[in-house]
């Protein structure tokens, strides 16, 4: 069984999210901000995080995970409400980290997760 962070400060999001990729059989960790991600202590197959959070952003804690033994390579999902080029420059100098735009449907997250993992 795959294991994805999920990490989303709103918790309706956070929670429809879930939901969304709970059909995928996904152990599905949650984090509210970056902190209480990083303290999940588990290796884990996907972060999907929102870019903007309270303290540091998701770049940040998608650059910290990496630095874990065996997380180097760890795939991403960047989920981002403004479009700025910036926040895509970001995520391509990071790598193996997709951006996705707010708002999107269920489907289509859960669509990105498949692929992402290859299920």
């Amino acid at each position: 069984m795959k294991t994805v962070l999920l990490v989303e400060d709103d918790p309706i999001q956070r929670r429809l999210m879930g939901f969304a990729l709970r059909p995928l059989q996904l152990r599905i960790l949650e984090g509210g901000d970056t902190e209480s991600a990083l303290a999940h202590p588990d290796p884990i197959d996907l972060v999907i995080t929102d870019h903007t959070m309270p303290g540091r952003s998701g770049i940040e804690l998608i650059a910290e995970l990496r630095t874990r033994p065996g997380q180097e390579q760890l795939p991403a999902i960047l989920l981002t409400g403004r479009g700025e080029p910036a926040i895509q420059e970001e995520a391509a100098l990071l790598g193996r980290c997709e951006v996705v735009g707010k708002p999107f449907s269920p489907t289509a997250l859960a669509e990105r997760v498949r692929a992402t993992l290859g299920l």
